[in-house]
């Protein structure tokens, strides 16, 4: 298997900050949405959007990772963890059935992966991106807890 990763995925990483930036306009979209402005669909959108996101972004640092199982096991509970949240987030807010199910599943994995920092394999590699980790765990749960008391 060669460690070479495909174009695509070198794409993907290029355009990664934008990442952050959609994850501060849903943050600001809670407060918009608190003082009566209909932001429901641009909701929608940017969620679909960012949970593809994270998607490819796991999948393109996965492909750029060297055979270490709880760097693998890190990516696969933070990056898809976080998509699996941000589908069930954009369920909640469209009123398909099977969103409780999908934001447990998906703040379990994410907060294991929050846990898993603290091991020292782990911060020796992702230690240096730790704001957009933290970015992406404060959106979500934000909007999960925001959605959820509702």
């Amino acid at each position: 298997m060669s460690n070479e990763i495909p174009q695509y995925l070198n794409n993907v990483l290029k355009y990664a900050k934008l990442e952050q930036v959609l994850l501060l306009v849903l943050l600001a979209f809670i407060s918009l949405d608190y003082f009566g402005l209909a932001i429901t669909q641009a909701s929608i959108i940017l969620f679909s959007t960012v949970s593809m996101g994270f998607v490819l972004i796991g999948k393109a640092v996965l492909a750029g990772l060297k055979s270490n199982f709880i760097a693998k096991l890190f990516i696969y509970t933070h990056y898809y963890g976080a998509a699996i949240l941000g589908i069930g987030l954009l369920f909640k807010l469209q009123y398909y059935p099977g969103y409780v199910m999908m934001i447990n599943i998906g703040m379990i994995a994410f907060s294991s992966s929050l846990i898993m920092l603290f091991f020292p394999k782990i911060q020796e590699q992702f230690l240096p991106k730790i704001k957009p980790i933290l970015l992406r765990f404060l959106v979500l749960i934000t909007w999960s807890l925001y959605l959820l008391v509702q």
